[in-house]
């Protein structure tokens, strides 16, 4: 815990280099930013134990390097996805977010969760 604040920067996603983005058990709140989609050779994406809110941005499934991935114990909201990378991540990465439904099959996809952006 390093007692982080606020929002994730989406500056953050013009770091193409980093591996491992490990931002979990802080304060962090707001939505996880689309821009983390830029990090192609990101391998651990860790936002679990925060304050996020909001949907997982779909262009993170994009990201074909990405071994592991938690954001449990959040309060986002929307449908799990399941498509490129996030076809192998099991429920344990998504836990204990209350408004998260899922997963998303075969396009049937319920998008009007009401109060999720």
């Amino acid at each position: 815990m390093n007692n982080l604040m606020g929002p994730i920067p989406a500056e953050l996603g013009q770091l193409k280099s980093l591996v491992s983005l490990d931002l979990y058990h802080n304060n962090l709140t707001g939505s996880i930013p689309p821009s983390l989609s830029n990090l192609s050779n990101l391998k651990f994406l860790r936002l679990n134990g925060n304050r996020l809110t909001g949907r997982i941005p779909r262009q993170l499934t994009n990201l074909g390097n990405l071994k592991i991935f938690d954001v449990s114990n959040n309060d986002l909201c929307g449908t799990i996805p399941v498509s490129g990378s996030f076809s192998k991540f099991t429920e344990e990465s998504f836990v204990n977010n209350s408004r998260l439904e899922g997963p998303e099959l075969m396009g049937f996809v319920r998008y009007d969760v009401r109060g999720c952006k």
